[in-house]
């Protein structure tokens, strides 16, 4: 898990966001694709509503997740929107929140990132099964 205060994939963001720092931005890509990191998923947030992003490199094994959720006590209700080439799903402008879920099976681990509203109800949900291969020891802790 990488936690930025700043939204990465987005390039479009017009505020602050590590697209505004391009060439920051590209090391920290060209970084998680040279890792090898299996699994990572990318949190993030100050945007006052939430959104689920994918990013697709030919050096991943998997899509890059993000799920930017920030929103607890302000949320920006009149947004009015703005290009995100890599997002899936809607944008929630309510309050909201980020939950991260891991269940681990067999073979791997299906991570759902999940966008929920106030009351705690899912608004939006994406899954990602990753391969054990590589991931071996993270599951030490159960």
């Amino acid at each position: 898990m990488l936690v930025s205060s700043i939204q990465v994939l987005n390039e479009a963001n017009p505020y602050e966001s590590w697209g505004r720092y391009p060439r920051a931005r590209a090391r920290l890509l060209k970084m998680i694709e040279s890792s090898a990191a299996l699994g990572l998923v990318l949190v993030t947030g100050d945007r006052h509503f939430a959104e689920i992003a994918r990013w697709g490199s030919a050096q991943l094994r998997y899509p890059l997740i993000e799920v930017t959720a920030s929103g607890l006590t302000h949320s920006w209700k009149d947004f009015p929107g703005e290009p995100n080439p890599y997002r899936s799903g809607p944008v929630y402008t309510g309050l909201n929140f980020g939950v991260l879920r891991f269940q681990w099976q067999g073979q791997g681990v299906e991570l759902a990132v999940e966008v929920r509203d106030r009351s705690g109800a899912a608004v939006h949900q994406v899954a990602q099964w990753y391969p054990s291969t590589g991931l071996e020891n993270a599951d030490a802790s159960r």
